[in-house]
């Protein structure tokens, strides 16, 4: 299927990808729109018909007056994306992550627009409005700019630029590769004399074309040293949808893109070189040195004599169990996944919350009061992509365990994990490869969990002599799977019963008399009538959708991606003839999520500010009232 799909966005693609430079920003012709309408034949939810990066160095030599000055960094972005099924417009949404308080991050100069084709084969162009973006927390001094395109339709362009700005001196990489066709992608980096980067494309041999251009320095006032600097071009047509399902564990390794590796700085004002090639020894040196490292778990170490006094009275198990037990059931994760710790030892005490590093670095250094031996294991974890072992650097990793050595063996612990047993890693953790944290060392580990995740089922069946059968079903959960059961209920052993009866206590067929009266009630108001098919549909109550043995013809059906994936390859849609769309919401939702995505369908295709109607599940039933808008956008 993959080599298919590619095949097939090539064909079409090698029509249509052109240089990006001769689109004209806001603008968009009749003949663009209806080349673009071709994309159809690539089955895919949306396309992306270019994306254009710059990053580059701003050198700001007045906001530090008598100091170096620092660099902030730009990254630029021009994109076009074209939609092509209803699920698609979920494209129609951007987000950026920037830092609170920081200046001068931020997302700035944003324009866009939405291109839409009238009856009359008019180009109508809707600009973005300021109504149309908002701010939310994104907790850990962060927060995120969402961008939300008005109008945005099957068929829609929108397109969008921006520029973001930032102090932090890291190069984000750039992804050629996403989740649906690419025809175009390019970036252009223009590199900074004062810090040297080294571009290295992942995930492909090569690019389809690049350009160097080099640009004389300037003499500044303010600096007594600049250098040459280079503007370097890299561009790739014609990228398939990366098929993330076949991936298992870190998917980001194979996606085609650009990241950059710190080698130097030079001084604006001497020319002084600073190297940035290093060692993993050197790293783990550097490590045990710092303040939000090395030196947070010795003064972890310190708290030991006041948590000696609470575990004492504990009852079995061994220190290091006891003080693994002590941290993650009186201390809560925050939701902040860092390698380093993000404040003192003494806001962790206060505050009772702290990041995966503020708990485990604490964690270590109380193991290592008690005389156990504990040591703090780097990684990144799952879905973030795997460490290159060639280019070592602390910025690396995102998260940090202990790994413990006692009496019982070795073992890895992550008190972040509310849930989790002595031994048990968090599925982010579970099976990867991290670097043990010890000065003037190398060694490299696999994280594995010790127990083997279980879920079993155990029936018996007894029948006497009237042919009744009384039926047992006992269900055994071990390792992952009885961490995640836990977490799912929130500990709570009601909670667990029912989990493990089934969903919301087991399934309840509805009254066909209360279905129909529903169903009447949509058709007098003029509501629209949800149907959830995940679980009694493609035949599991005998035709082929529930509904249709209640004699109802709803307007939507979720199913499961796989059913859905079925039903539309066969060109049909379960209400009869090829799918369309039209003014009321006719189509097959796919996920668990089926309100929320037809909610936001409602929304942007109909610009409805409220939506009245019910959703039904065949084995219980929930009559809600929704305003669409504020549900999209929250």
């Amino acid at each position: 299927m993959y080599l298919y799909a590619t095949c097939l966005v090539w064909v079409c693609g090698s029509v249509w990808a052109q240089e990006p430079r001769t689109h004209e920003f806001g603008r968009m012709t009749v003949r663009e729109f209806m080349e673009s309408e071709r994309l159809r034949e690539t089955g895919a939810e949306a396309v992306v018909l270019y994306s254009l990066g710059d990053y580059a160095f701003l050198h700001d030599d007045w906001f530090m007056e008598g100091k170096e000055p620092f660099p902030v960094f730009s990254a630029g972005l021009e994109t076009r994306i074209k939609i092509l099924s209803p699920e698609g417009v979920r494209y129609g949404m951007f987000e950026f992550p920037y830092e609170e308080f920081s200046w001068p991050d931020g997302i700035f100069d944003i324009e866009g627009f939405t291109h839409n084709m009238d009856d009359s084969g008019r180009i109508v162009s809707v600009p973005l409005k300021l109504s149309d973006m908002s701010d939310a927390d994104a907790g850990a001094g962060e927060r995120v700019r969402r961008i939300v395109f008005p109008d945005v339709r099957d068929g829609s362009v929108v397109e969008l630029r921006c520029v973001q700005r930032s102090r932090h001196t890291r190069m984000p990489e750039w992804r050629f590769q996403r989740g649906i066709p690419v025809l175009v992608s390019e970036l252009v980096y223009t590199t900074c004399p004062y810090l040297g980067y080294s571009p290295v494309l992942k995930g492909a041999r090569r690019y389809d074309y690049t350009e160097k251009r080099v640009v004389k320095g300037r003499q500044r006032a303010a600096y007594e040293y600049e250098p040459d600097y280079l503007v370097l071009r890299y561009g790739m047509k014609n990228l398939p949808a990366f098929p993330q399902e076949e991936y298992a564990g870190n998917a980001v390794d194979a996606v085609v893109r650009l990241v950059f590796r710190p080698e130097f700085s030079l001084s604006p004002r001497t020319g002084a070189r600073t190297s940035y090639t290093r060692t993993w020894r050197q790293v783990n040196t550097e490590l045990s040195k710092e303040r939000d490292f090395g030196r947070y778990v010795q003064a972890a170490a310190k708290e030991y004599r006041k948590v000696r006094e609470a575990v004492s009275g504990e009852a079995g198990g061994s220190v290091a169990r006891q003080l693994y037990a002590y941290v993650r059931d009186n201390y809560a994760w925050n939701g902040v996944q860092v390698a380093c710790a993000s404040g003192r030892v003494a806001d962790l005490v206060r505050s009772r919350e702290g990041s995966s590093a503020d708990l485990n670095l604490f964690l270590a250094g109380l193991l290592r009061a008690a005389g156990t031996d504990a040591v703090p294991v780097l990684l990144r974890v799952r879905g973030s992509g795997s460490v290159e072992r060639e280019a070592p650097s602390k910025d690396a990793f995102n998260d940090v365990v202990i790994r413990v050595t006692d009496e019982e063996g070795v073992h890895f612990l992550d008190a972040s994990e509310r849930f989790a047993g002595f031994g048990e890693l968090p599925a982010r953790c579970a099976d990867m490869e991290g670097l043990v944290a010890e000065p003037d060392t190398e060694e490299w580990v696999m994280l594995s969990q010790e127990q083997v995740a279980f879920d079993g089922r155990e029936v018996g069946i007894v029948v006497d002599t009237a042919g009744i059968a009384d039926v047992s079903v006992v269900r055994t959960f071990d390792g992952a799977a009885a961490m995640n059961l836990r977490s799912g209920c929130g500990g709570s052993a009601d909670a667990l019963a029912r989990m493990v009866a089934g969903e919301e206590g087991g399934v309840r067929p509805l009254d066909p008399k209360q279905v129909q009266a529903i169903a009447d009630l949509c058709r007098e108001k003029d509501w629209l009538l949800l149907v959830d098919e995940v679980q009694t549909g493609i035949g599991r109550t005998g035709a082929l959708f529930c509904y249709q043995q209640y004699g109802i013809l709803p307007d939507a059906v979720s199913l499961l991606i796989t059913a859905a994936e079925q039903v539309q390859r066969a060109g049909k849609s379960p209400f009869g003839g090829p799918p369309k769309p039209v003014d009321r919401l006719n189509c097959i939702l796919c996920g668990a999520d089926a309100v929320e995505v037809a909610i936001a369908q409602i929304a942007l295709r109909g610009g409805v500010s409220e939506f009245c109607g019910f959703f039904i599940q065949f084995d219980r039933l929930l009559d809600v009232l929704f305003d669409a808008v504020s549900v999209f956008i929250a």
